[in-house]
């Protein structure tokens, strides 16, 4: 996939991104791999692990000793890294076409309701789980669409009273809450 998407060929960008369901198979992986990912771990477990595509190889007795789901996690984080990689040679209209399928449909349709909830845990997992995926993101196209995802791409100051960038906001709100999560 990624000789193909990395194919200086215009016509060959154009018909893989607008005649395959490359962009949506790859985005839809992803969907899949974070909606296995664990609701109870502890945020701070995050941190400590590792994930690079290819070296996902992790047994079902290392996953109990650290905690259960790390396996996912690690599936997980080891599939958006492929994707920023693929997004880091990929043809420029493949990169910005799969980095936009990306955010339109995991971070707007399935990680924006999580870090949303009322749910103080849940949410404050998924500011987590957003965290991990910005340390592991380093394509541009990609980083892109992740700032797009949280700050909006308004270059109009913000309007009070208006719910358009309800992420940043909430993200915002988060750091001066009396919270001890």
């Amino acid at each position: 996939l990624m000789l193909c998407a990395s194919l200086p060929e215009q016509n060959a960008a154009v018909t893989m991104v607008n005649d395959t369901e490359f962009c949506t198979q790859l985005s839809q992986r992803l969907i899949e791999s974070y909606l296995k990912l664990p609701s109870n771990v502890h945020p701070s477990e995050l941190d400590m692990v590792e994930a690079k595509w290819g070296l996902d190889i992790i047994t079902e007795s290392e996953d109990q000793q650290s905690f259960l789901g790390k396996r996912h996690l690690i599936s997980f984080l080891s599939w958006l890294d492929y994707c920023d990689q693929l997004i880091g040679v990929a043809n420029p209209y493949v990169a910005k076409s799969l980095s936009k399928s990306i955010r339109e449909t995991f971070l707007d349709v399935i990680m924006e309701p999580s870090l949303l909830q009322t749910s103080e845990t849940g949410a404050v997992l998924a500011t987590a789980y957003l965290t991990r995926c910005l340390r592991t993101v380093c394509s541009h196209p990609l980083l892109a669409e992740f700032c797009k995802f949280i700050l909006g791409d308004d270059m109009l100051p913000e309007v009070e009273g208006t719910d358009k960038w309800r992420v940043r906001r909430r993200l915002i709100d988060r750091c001066d809450h009396l919270s001890e999560e």
